[in-house]
């Protein structure tokens, strides 16, 4: 029973407001209508000018927002490009991450690290023990284009210690 007075006393208020609007929106038409006609040109070309300055800048700042926010992403980071940890560098490799697919119809897969000065690492069968990551003969030096052919044919997996997390 409240809800319908409630309601009913809403649609009495909206029809209110609709009468005040209407009278409001009436009085300044009048008002605009018996103005010169040389007054009603120049009031509408000066309400246009300025409609049309807003959107201008709202436009240009949005185009220089964008051009502002553009961020290039690489797709493996060494580290020449990113900050190292060099505590104990010389045996220990950093994981980048695993790739892996095929090439020339032969599945292939492999952990890639890199060691404090940036060379990068590649392992086909790495152990999964704590000391996995440490440098041995099971490591084998890649170079950059190398790496670079390898990640074009591949599946580049970062490693979830040091990858993009969601």
């Amino acid at each position: 029973m409240k809800e319908t007075t409630n309601t009913v006393s809403e649609e009495g208020l909206i029809k209110k407001v609709k009468i005040v609007i209407k009278q409001k929106v009436d009085f300044i038409s009048d008002r605009f209508n018996s103005l010169p006609l040389r007054a009603k040109q120049v009031a509408v070309i000066t309400f246009g000018m300025i409609i049309s300055m807003a959107c201008m800048i709202l436009v240009v700042h949005a185009i220089q927002a964008e051009i502002v926010n553009t961020n290039p992403i690489d797709k493996i980071t060494l580290p020449k490009d990113t900050f190292m940890n060099n505590a104990d560098s010389t045996n220990k490799l950093i994981p980048v991450g695993k790739l892996k697919g095929e090439i020339n119809g032969e599945f292939e897969a492999f952990y890639v690290a890199v060691d404090g000065e940036g060379q990068a690492y590649i392992n086909r069968n790495s152990s999964f023990g704590a000391s996995r990551f440490v440098k041995s003969e099971e490591w084998q030096p890649i170079s950059r284009k190398q790496l670079e052919a390898y990640e074009k044919e591949l599946h580049f997996i970062p490693h979830q210690a040091k990858g993009l997390k969601p």
